[in-house]
Formats: C-alpha cells, structure tokens, sequence
C-alpha cells in the first residue's frame, strides 16, 4: 500500500547491485511537475525509490535526488552497478508538452548529478522508455523516428565501450 496509489504507479526498475531498492514512476500528488499530463490528468510523473526496511517493508516512496524537475520524468534503467541512470524526460515549451527525451545522470554520493541529454534525435521526436543492455553498451527504446514501421517502434543505440559514444539509432522493426 505505501508503493501503489490512486494515480498512475508504473515501470518498475532495479538496480542488479541493489535489489532491496524499487525504483518506480509516479503521479501522485507529490510529484514536482508544473503541470497536469494532458492524455493521464494527472500530475506529470516523477521517478521514485522505496526500500526494503528490516523487516522486509516497503518504506514510504521518495524522490530520487538530482533527476526530478519542474517538467515529466519517467521510466528509468540503470547500468549494473547503479552508479548511471537513464530516464525520459517530457519537452515542454510555451508550457504544451511537445514529446520526450532520453537522459543520463551520474551518481554522486547519494543524489544523481545534472543530467545529460542522450543526443539520439531531433528535437521534434518523441525518444522515450529506455532499457539499457546488461553490459550497458545497447540502449532500447521506444520513438517515431523517421524510417519506422509505425507509431512509437522499438529502436536501439549502441556503443563500442561503456564510456563510448552512442551510435545511429536502428529500428528492430
């Protein structure tokens, strides 16, 4: 009852170093957002924790620090060791929501730092969703990139090294 409320819970992730942490997206009423979701009216999305406890109870939810802002974030994955997550984050201008885009943050302590936009497209594409590969050198996602089948396809990006930069974006269509 404390992870799951009335407004929209969803995209649960782990970190594989960390399993006692839940790492989820929400719109409950303490999300910091500026602005109502126009397709959920809901509050926009943040992305929260929730620990295990000694008793192997879920706490109360709270803020990841250092990735949640004025505007929508969600979805998020983390290489092996948590010390990188990727998030999508909502664009918005003129205060209209125009579609989402791909960060990475790095750990710093206990908070994540400034995020990193993922340059994967231009800015009038939706890129959202990401799942990172294991060996954290493929980021899946989901977008309507020009060359689609369709909609929001499933596309990926890959990368020679764990520090490298990411490639062309290729549809798994």
């Amino acid at each position: 009852p404390f992870i799951n409320g009335k407004t929209n819970d969803f995209s649960p992730a782990i970190i594989p170093s960390e399993p006692q942490k839940l790492f989820f997206s929400s719109s409950r009423i303490t999300s910091t957002g500026i602005n109502i979701h126009y397709a959920t009216g809901e509050e926009f999305s943040d992305i929260f924790v929730s620990e295990l406890d000694k008793r192997e109870k879920w706490i109360v939810p709270k803020f990841v620090p250092g990735i949640n802002s004025d505007v929508e974030e969600a979805t998020c994955t983390f290489n092996q060791d948590g010390s990188e997550v990727y998030f999508s984050r909502a664009r918005i201008a003129k205060r209209k929501q125009m579609g989402c885009e791909i960060y990475m943050a790095k750990k710093e302590g206990d908070r994540y730092g400034n995020p990193i936009l993922i340059p994967i497209a231009a800015d009038s594409v939706v890129v959202t969703h990401p799942s990172l590969s294991a060996d954290g050198r493929t980021l899946y996602f989901a977008s309507n990139l020009s060359g689609g089948i369709g909609g929001l396809d499933i596309w990926k990006v890959t990368r020679d090294s764990d520090k490298g930069e990411w490639g062309k974006p290729q549809n798994l269509g």
